[in-house]
């Protein structure tokens, strides 16, 4: 559909042009369509399918960044506007992201633009801002001086000064009230107003310290005039003379110095210093050799074993699948510890000398440095790493090296999906059981779709791996949708840990705090033997939360409508400094010592968190060393690598954490796990509680005895006849499934149906609710209306409105309504028609969002 709003004076009504469909990127969903541009002569011939653009847009003719869909010819081109420019260096997106893109946009029923920028690294896309700059001569010095008061001639003469200026700088110097004064000036022609392409790529660079040319100098230093200097200087000196050239930080943490003894070797001309561009593989690499301990590549032949006859014959499945060349997908089940990773590496082998590249995805941050540790031994320089931690640079270095060809494996988290590999040939999904692969922002997509997509469009073999495989994959394997495969034994001869419940109704259990008599003799063991432990409790921060005693009072969130969690770090006087969180807005107070409510001086606090765990533990074990992995103590992007390379090479006894401890960790010296509270999860409104329960036991229990030592595994429960508890000690997968399908089917959730939930949010509560009803009606209208036919291909049950789970969550309330359908083009077209009609008149105080088939209800 053209845009047509207003017309351009250049514009030819009737010649022949060539013609951009294009999407424009800044487009709402209702608004989100293509829009016909013709092409002018002058870029008629580098203009093509993928490419970024410029177009005037809307009545305004605002300039906006566009990406052209499509080229067409036409012979009656009435009143379109011309194509402005082209992005130079934005890149091109080839026909696999530009279905890539409208597949997300039909799936999820993002916008176009939304699909863009999930597709693409930050460092790639381009965006526009506005310039402002003066139209001299328009008008003479007196009649502008009558027309505009100081504030605005100031303004106006910074342009004059500068020959332009964009508006951010202009917003910078002049305040809020700048806007207004740039309209004023471009309403008496004053200022022309253009979209300049602002480039977001930013090359990684590092600082290369060389050593000097002067030999002679250099060798004079370090005989005779070593008794003159530091033993810092000499000590880097000698480094650099010995290896010729090093990174600046890599040369300071190997000489045990700072910069600033560099600089005194630099003031001597000793050496001096290059900023080079960073290699592409630059973290992967130093990612490896910090899991091998600084450059010793223990990684090697952790893999590059004889496979088991079962291994042996679950590779010979899932490779003869892949040399068929052709789009199919494998389940590969198998418990924990029975040698999955094997498997897999020597598939990708397979795939690697066939020519063809492979995308792999973890569900955390924190694999992401064993899995490179191990791979990059085995593909030295072709491996490349994509996940949120790393820097904008350096995931466009990454993009980039894929893009051109230069790597074979890439390991990442959910983002890594849209990896630019033109020779896919196998997409793994390690833990694809996992919720972490449904991305909780638009477009909410989940890795696995992306993945079902990519392996079609390339002719490539998807694999998914698990211990607890989800209910939607298994059943697919089961009833031959995927081709299953299984590994039922524990490679090498090792066994499952043994599984010991404990009960903390009893007595002796319930009064020992988040630590039962139990677990704390099981840990005593454990240390005595010079062995190390896993502690799981998937709830981090100090406490729970407060409640007064007297009022029953609890602190909530002033913002959401839940508990403020309390954290309380020490000071340096050693003191509790108790500050209360709030998980879902970041909102944070000091606690109070009184209730708010009542006065009353008998607040107390109630469960524990992760935090309150660690300190309990080293009162109980203050010579063991004890480290906590969660949200609050892996903030960078090295503190993952940097605490696991600490418990791999045995320097931490115990390491307690949340759900970044439960999944994929191999340690060999872990004997024994711990799980505080397995009773967490098990009673949540949703109809995956007993999913992941039973996922996140058999998980966890899976961390213990994977290197020959027997293990041992103690789970803390007020439950221990609970169904889901009884299977995860027996890690009996199978029963569970049985059981959980005939829930499942009778009550028509996943895999027999898709869920579609929409959410109305607004500051105003009245709003939200609104919104929901009329949306609500508006849908029951629609259905009416299709013939009876259409309601067959398309059915339908609609739940609600009602107020969301979390109903108030950063000072705005959400409503919501469930529709449980199969989300097909009848359907998806049903409600995209609904949607693209209401959203176009919805307030702008009121947002509103779909998430098909979320991870939780």
């Amino acid at each position: 559909m053209p845009d047509s709003p207003m017309s351009l004076p250049h514009a030819s009504p009737h010649a022949a042009r060539q013609i951009a469909r294009v999407r424009v990127l800044s487009c709402n969903y209702h608004a989100d369509r293509v829009y016909d541009y013709f092409i002018p002569d002058s870029l008629r011939s580098s203009i093509a399918a993928g490419d970024f653009v410029i177009v005037p847009f809307g009545g305004s003719n605002r300039r906006q960044t566009a990406l052209v869909v499509e080229l067409a010819l036409s012979g009656q081109v009435p009143n379109l506007k011309p194509v402005q420019a082209m992005f130079d260096g934005a890149g091109r997106l080839d026909a696999e992201m530009l279905g890539l893109c409208a597949f997300l946009r039909e799936q999820t029923l993002c916008s176009y633009g939304e699909a863009v920028r999930a597709i693409l690294p930050g460092g790639v896309r381009t965006k526009l801002r506005d310039f402002y700059r003066p139209v001299r001569g328009a008008m003479d010095e007196f009649t502008i001086k009558s027309k505009i008061n100081e504030k605005v001639q100031a303004l106006y003469g910074y342009l004059l000064q500068r020959d332009g200026a964009p508006g951010d700088s202009v917003a910078l110097k002049f305040g809020a009230e700048s806007e207004t004064a740039l309209r004023s000036l471009e309403k008496l022609g004053l200022i022309e107003r253009e979209a300049q392409a602002r480039e977001n790529i930013r090359t990684e660079t590092e600082k290369i310290a060389h050593i000097s040319g002067d030999t002679d100098r250099v060798e004079q230093y370090l005989t005779k005039t070593r008794k003159l200097s530091s033993e810092k200087q000499f000590a880097a000196l000698q480094l650099l003379a010995d290896a010729g050239e090093m990174e600046l930080g890599e040369l300071c943490g190997e000489a045990g110095c700072g910069e600033g003894v560099i600089e005194k070797l630099l003031q001597a001309e000793l050496l001096w210093i290059e900023r080079r561009e960073r290699a592409g593989d630059a973290w992967a690499r130093q990612t490896a050799d910090a899991f091998a301990d600084k450059g010793e590549n223990e990684a090697a032949g952790r893999l590059d074993y004889t496979l088991s006859e079962h291994q042996q014959a679950t590779l010979d499945t899932l490779g003869a699948q892949y040399l068929q060349h052709r789009a199919s997908a494998a389940l590969l089940y198998g418990v924990t510890g029975s040698g999955k990773t094997g498997v897999m590496k020597k598939l990708i082998d397979v795939v690697v000398a066939d020519g063809r590249q492979v995308i792999m995805l973890v569900p955390e941050i924190a694999l992401t440095p064993q899995a490179v540790g191990i791979f990059y031994a085995y593909y030295p320089g072709r491996v490349a790493v994509i996940h949120s931690a790393l820097s904008q640079g350096e995931r466009y270095l990454a993009w980039k090296r894929i893009r051109d060809g230069e790597v074979d494996l890439v390991i990442g988290t959910r983002s890594a999906s849209f990896a630019p590999c033109a020779k896919l040939g196998l997409f793994i999904i390690d833990e694809e059981q996992e919720g972490s692969y449904k991305s909780e922002q638009s477009p909410k997509f989940h890795a696995r779709d992306v993945a079902r997509y990519r392996c079609a469009h390339s002719g490539a073999m998807l694999l998914l791996s698990s211990a607890t495989p989800s209910l939607e994959s298994y059943h697919k394997a089961k009833t031959g949708a995927y081709t299953l495969v299984e590994l039922k034994e524990r490679y090498g001869g090792a066994v499952l840990p043994d599984v010991i419940v404990a009960d903390m109704r009893e007595g002796e259990e319930s009064a020992a705090g988040a630590y039962g008599a139990r677990l704390q003799a099981e840990l005593t063991q454990t240390l005595s033997h010079g062995e190390q432990a896993i502690l799981f409790l998937n709830r981090r921060g100090y406490w729970s939360f407060m409640s007064c005693r007297a009022c029953g009072h609890v602190l909530l969130c002033p913002n959401c409508s839940v508990s403020m969690k309390l954290h309380q770090p020490r000071n340096t006087d050693g003191q509790a400094n108790g500050t209360l969180k709030c998980h879902w807005c970041g909102y944070s107070e000091p606690a109070p010592t009184k209730c708010p409510a009542c006065g009353s001086e008998h607040i107390g606090h109630f469960g524990f968190g992760t935090q309150k765990c660690e300190e309990e533990l080293a009162e109980l074990f203050p010579k063991a060393v004890i480290e906590r992995m969660d949200m609050d103590t892996t903030g960078t992007k090295r503190a993952y690598g940097e605490i696991l390379g600490r418990m791999r090479r045995g320097l931490i006894d115990i390491l307690l954490g949340t759900q970044m401890v439960a999944n994929g960790h191999e340690f060999e010296a872990v004997t024994l796990v711990g799980v505080l509270s397995a009773d967490m999860s098990l009673f949540v409104d949703d109809f995956r509680a007993n999913e992941r329960s039973f996922a996140q036991l058999t998980q966890v229990v899976g961390r213990a005895g994977r290197a020959g030592k027997k293990g041992r595994a103690l789970i803390q429960t007020y439950n221990p006849e609970h169904e889901v508890i009884t299977l995860a000690v027996a890690q009996d997968y199978a029963k569970f499934y049985e059981g959980e399908i005939i829930y499942r089917r009778a009550m028509n959730f996943p895999p027999f149906c898709d869920i579609c939930v929409t959410q109305f949010s607004s500051q105003a509560e009245g709003e939200a609710v609104t919104a929901a009803e009329r949306f609500a009606a508006l849908l029951r209208a629609k259905l009416g209306e299709l013939p009876e036919d259409a309601r067959k291909r398309a059915p339908v049950q609609l739940f609600g409105p009602f107020q969301a789970g979390m109903y108030k969550v950063g000072g705005r309330f959400n409503m919501r309504m469930v529709i449980k359908c199969r989300w097909n083009r009848d359907t998806r077209a049903l409600i995209s028609g609904a949607y693209t009609a209401f959203a176009a008149k919805l307030p702008r105080s009121v947002t509103m969002g779909i998430d098909v088939n979320p991870t939780a209800l």
